[in-house]
């Protein structure tokens, strides 16, 4: 009877041992933890020593030129994360309804950034 348990507990898939079971969003799919890093990113205020702070410097003279509008953005109130294979990064605000997609460089910061 023993041995009937355990080989049944080898059947469960590892998300079910593990206990961490995240929920999905309908727009971003399932949330992960979060990146602690993005998550303190967007919840500063836009400006440019955030772009100092959080963008990778080869990036930060094209991406002042680009990203404007972050201003009137962020800070986020209401962060959901999703971190795919890839390196790509889902970030939703459930409250303003905005979400962006982040790649980040080698260095841990943002390499690009963009409106979903």
């Amino acid at each position: 009877m023993k041995a009937l348990a355990a080989f049944l507990l080898l059947l469960l898939p590892p998300v079910l041992l593990s206990g961490a079971v995240y929920p999905a969003d309908p727009v971003i799919g399932q949330i992960s933890k979060g990146n602690a890093f993005l998550l303190e990113a967007v919840g500063g205020s836009y400006d440019e020593n955030w772009i100092e702070k959080n963008v990778c410097p080869e990036f930060r003279a094209d991406f002042a030129a680009l990203h404007d509008d972050l201003a009137q953005l962020l800070p986020l109130t209401r962060p959901l994360m999703s971190e795919r294979q890839d390196g790509l990064v889902l970030i939703r605000d459930s409250e303003k309804d905005v979400t962006l997609s982040v790649f980040l460089c080698e260095e841990g910061r943002i390499e690009s950034l963009s409106l979903v």
